[in-house]
């Protein structure tokens, strides 16, 4: 079994600014030690310092083998549905869950590319019987 965050914030996307990126790559050149391979000295940093969190709302990917369970569509969904169309793997049902319907946890869905493909067989699941009403 594989999980994925695609998105983990809190009420809206905040990715980094441009300023901030700029800021984390001079502190990166500044701490990195001369004659170490870059890469593996970013690998050996914490998260923050070497990367970044993300900046998407609320989107969790459960895999297993061909098997896929998508949890909530905030605006990670977005990416995930391009990674699913560069692989040819919107093909596969898609199996979607809410857990509520806050906008922080549907906002993605018009921007998730698989649901645009008429050939798409797509799955909807909540714990309301009213999910209709909140999805279409």
């Amino acid at each position: 079994m594989k999980i994925t965050f695609w998105g983990c914030r809190g009420s809206i996307p905040a990715p980094l600014s441009g300023a901030e990126v700029r800021e984390k790559i001079v502190r990166a050149v500044r701490e990195c030690p001369s004659g170490t391979d870059p890469e593996e000295w970013l690998d050996s940093m914490p998260l923050g310092v070497g990367s970044t969190y993300g900046g998407e709302t609320s989107c969790v990917e459960v895999s297993s083998g061909e098997r896929r369970l998508i949890l909530d569509a905030g605006s990670g969904i977005r990416k995930l549905g391009l990674r699913m169309m560069a692989g040819q793997e919107y093909t596969r049902p898609v199996h979607i869950l809410f857990s509520h319907f806050h906008w922080d946890h549907i906002q993605g869905l018009p921007f998730f590319v698989p649901l645009l493909k008429p050939d798409t067989e797509i799955n909807f699941y909540s714990g309301r019987k009213d999910i209709k009403e909140f999805i279409s």
